[in-house]
């Protein structure tokens, strides 16, 4: 038996590599718009630090604008993101992006994804609470009880993060396929799931330890990367102060800006690599699982252009 999440890894590789290159400006720019909304800016919208001094005058109105504010950025974002993965989707599926198009004809998507998702989040929210206020009075004070809760709570968190990876990986390509909501989506990808169960618990395990390398991997070459431009500035800027004080100082305002948007750049081309990568990882098992549901075979089309416009 061929083992699909593994055999996926290095197609992924393949994938990525022909989609991002020959490198294109207009292409990457794009990809980028893409990716950060994606996967960027949704954990932005909720690192806000609304912490306040003691001596701050904290009023309900302040507060109560504060939930109203973050609510409406959770929203946005969220709903954002939500019709960008589609709109990757379809890129990926037609070896094309279009922005305008792409973002129009899949709004509808994003938002019965982000319903979905906000409302498996929510829901999974108050029954904790719900169980917390019920039965947490009674575990105090038991440390047994206690780590038999954390336990479970732990299990509850993986298998809902489960849940909402595979509507985003799996249930969102068979609702672009199909044009399908979420519910339906999960009915049409239920009977996959279970048939080839196997494949999807390795593709968990693969797919959480490739994170986890990616993250690893992605986080050394920052540094180096870092490190090299900071050698650099310094060198640089030493070399113009021999010369004079006004020259070092110019070469370190304009080797410093330079090494700023270089490390910008650099993180910015890993954010597109990573991102591109899982989302054709995730494509490729579904596509091997069940070729009904191969999004990526339009992109394979030899009569595909490989064009990047915006409209």
């Amino acid at each position: 038996m061929s083992w699909h999440a593994a055999d996926a890894i290095d197609e992924a590789v393949e994938k990525t590599r022909s989609f991002l290159f020959p490198f294109s400006v207009g292409r990457w720019f794009r990809l980028l718009i893409i990716v950060f909304l994606l996967e960027g800016a949704p954990a932005r919208s909720g690192s806000t630090d609304f912490s306040l001094s003691s001596s701050a005058n904290v009023t309900p109105e302040l507060l109560i604008g504060g939930a109203v504010f973050m609510l409406v950025l959770f929203v946005f974002f969220g709903l954002i993101g939500s019709v960008m993965r589609f709109v990757l989707l379809e890129s990926l599926r037609t070896d094309s992006i279009h922005l305008r198009q792409y973002f129009r004809q899949q709004f509808w998507n994003g938002v019965r994804l982000f319903l979905f998702e906000t409302g498996v989040i929510l829901v999974v929210f108050l029954l904790s609470v719900s169980f917390g206020l019920v039965f947490g009075p009674d575990l105090l004070g038991e440390a047994t009880s206690m780590a038999l809760v954390f336990l479970g709570i732990a299990v509850i968190v993986f298998s809902i993060g489960v849940l909402l990876d595979f509507t985003s990986s799996f249930v969102a390509p068979v609702m672009l396929l199909e044009d399908r909501g979420v519910i339906d989506g999960w009915q049409q990808f239920w009977p996959t799931l279970k048939t080839e169960w196997k494949q999807y618990v390795l593709y968990v395990l693969l797919n959480g330890l490739l994170t986890i390398m990616a993250s690893i991997i992605g986080a050394v070459a920052i540094m180096a990367v870092g490190l090299l431009i900071v050698v650099g500035i310094v060198v640089i800027a030493a070399l113009g102060f021999v010369v004079s004080d006004t020259i070092g100082l110019i070469l370190l305002m304009v080797v410093g800006l330079l090494g700023v948007l270089l490390i910008l750049g650099s993180l910015c081309a890993l954010l597109i690599l990573i991102g591109i990568y899982f989302r054709y990882y995730s494509l490729l098992v579904l596509g091997k699982t069940n070729v009904e549901f191969d999004l990526l075979s339009a992109a394979d089309d030899p009569a595909s252009d490989g064009t990047t416009v915006i409209e």
